[in-house]
């Protein structure tokens, strides 16, 4: 199972505001959901270039902006060091998941933890 953390999402100023900063999906639940239903899909994309570096890190944070429409776009995805292949595929893959429609665009950080017996 792949786990992740809603983390808090960085205000203009520097400072930290809520990773839902008020919109509609204030109820982290519906991210949860979204996430878990693409959760073997970000695996995949994990795996299927462990098999071509076997001491690829499973460590995967991303970031992303939902827009109004409820679209994930601005995929970034970490650490700098991960292999491009997998931040590619992540990034392809995120893009075409859809969330709940917020009030406003907000901003997601969600670090994933992937092992070979499964993802946390």
């Amino acid at each position: 199972m792949i786990g992740f953390l809603l983390a808090t999402a960085l205000a203009a100023d520097g400072g930290s505001s809520a990773a839902v900063d008020g919109a509609d999906l204030d109820d982290q639940t519906e991210v949860r959901k979204v996430v878990d239903k693409h959760r073997t899909a970000v695996r995949y994309c994990f795996e299927r270039e462990l098999m071509k570096q076997p001491g690829l890190r499973g460590e995967i944070d991303l970031s992303f902006i939902v827009k109004l429409d409820g679209k994930a776009s601005a995929v970034v995805i970490g650490p700098d060091d991960q292999a491009p292949a997998v931040k590619n595929c992540v990034r392809d893959e995120v893009l075409r998941w859809v969330f709940p429609r917020p009030k406003k665009t907000v901003t997601f950080t969600i670090p994933f933890r992937i092992s070979g017996s499964g993802a946390r």
